[in-house]
């Protein structure tokens, strides 16, 4: 029987945090027609490269809705080259506007390292951590040693003992879909698409609106060169949390290879801003923008530095002594 203990955020290593944002939506809190229309205007503006453009459409889009988060957010981060400390005032409103969003927090932490605050900097991306974490739309309310011990072996590599330990969960209970989640990334991570395409199907089955799981299962697809079944996956993952970063990532991804460029630059772009602790959206989105020409893909390369550098110096590596 299993112990009920606190409840236990999961988190999906790989290339990015797989379950992060999960239900949180880009036209969440009130925000709709107009206000939505122009912001989503202004990402595709960005994704082609028309800067001022871009920043003039979330400009008057402040003046008409002032508590617009999506454009205060965005607004703030593309003012960080430039103005950083008005890029930080922004990022700061944009905080107060949706206090559980990381990405505010993490940019004003980049915004404080410009400013040579770097204190502060670590402060702020401490906490965007924590709240990204935090953000991680599924739980397991009830869980055993085993699934921890499953948990664990999962972060760390150990595939063969995560393996057990799930395999072993979903036979206790085989009507929960997250274990059912669980095990089939593990599969996935191992070379084990055979059993890791059951796995998720039956987490589907058990529960069709699982976001990750369509995400997951997408991924299955490609493996077997199933490219619309793939789209269809993640258009249906986005449907359900369209600020889900891994759909966003692994869409843009799927774009590129179609040769898609412009395309995937959007969908990096959207990773980053669900959640700009995925050290992967940083970089995709950055060398996809420097690949089209397009300058200011530098900027999120040093985004990319400094969170890689902030990382490290959490894990206490001498190599990072001081911010750059």
């Amino acid at each position: 029987m299993l112990r009920t203990l606190r409840p236990t955020s999961l988190l999906i290593l790989g290339t990015c945090a797989l379950f992060a944002a999960c239900g949180q939506s880009r036209g969440s809190g009130g925000e709709g027609g107009p206000t939505l229309e122009a912001v989503e205007r202004a990402d595709r503006l960005y994704a082609r490269g028309d800067f001022d453009e871009t920043m003039s459409v979330l400009r008057q889009t402040l003046e008409q809705d002032s508590k617009s988060f999506l454009a205060r957010y965005r607004l703030g981060v593309l003012e960080l080259d430039g103005n950083p400390r008005q890029g930080l005032t922004d990022l700061e409103q944009a905080a107060s506007l949706r206090p559980t969003h990381p990405g505010p927090r993490f940019y004003a932490g980049i915004a404080r390292i410009r400013l040579s605050d770097f204190d502060g900097g670590d402060r702020e991306m401490e906490t965007a951590l924590g709240l990204a974490g935090a953000r991680l739309g599924v739980a397991l309310p009830e869980t055993s040693d085993g699934v921890r011990e499953g948990l664990a072996a999962l972060q760390e590599g150990r595939l063969r003992v995560a393996d057990e330990r799930f395999t072993a969960a979903t036979g206790k209970e085989p009507k929960n879909a997250v274990l059912w989640l669980l095990l089939a990334k593990v599969l996935m991570e191992g070379g084990d698409p055979g059993r890791a395409g059951d796995a998720v199907n039956r987490a589907l089955d058990l529960d069709s609106s699982l976001a990750p799981a369509l995400v997951l299962r997408s991924q299955w697809h490609l493996l077997r060169d199933e490219k619309e079944a793939a789209r269809s996956d993640l258009e249906k993952a986005l449907l359900r949390a369209p600020d889900l970063a891994a759909a966003h990532l692994q869409l843009g991804h799927q774009l590129q290879a179609e040769s898609e460029y412009r395309a995937a630059i959007l969908e990096f772009w959207l990773a980053v801003l669900a959640d700009p602790t995925v050290a992967d959206a940083h970089s995709m989105l950055g060398n996809s923008m420097l690949g089209a020409n397009l300058t200011y893909g530098a900027v999120h390369l040093q985004n990319l530095e400094w969170l890689n550098a902030f990382l490290a110096r959490r894990r206490g590596s001498p190599l990072f002594s001081t911010p750059r």
